[in-house]
């Protein structure tokens, strides 16, 4: 799946800390959400945007702890 935003695919990040979570552009934001949802994925929105070097607004998809990346990974990847 790509974002519509930034024109890349989307990422599954895995910080040992932080967990996973998935940059997501705001134009990208509502079909990410909608592929999550619709897969019973668990995760929530930062509520904060912010554009880098005048690029897109970019937030961040927090993954539940419980969830596995690569599985995610997989699901974005098969997604058109």
């Amino acid at each position: 799946m790509v974002d519509p935003g930034t024109q890349k695919p989307f990422r599954v990040v895995t910080d040992a800390r932080a967990g996973s979570y998935i940059k997501v552009s705001v134009n990208g934001l509502e079909g990410l959400r909608k592929l999550l949802e619709d897969n019973a994925i668990r995760h929530w929105v930062d509520h904060h945007a912010v554009s880098v070097d005048s690029g897109p607004l970019m937030t961040v998809i927090w993954l539940h702890r419980s969830t596995d990346p690569t599985q995610v990974q997989a699901l974005l990847d098969s997604a058109a």
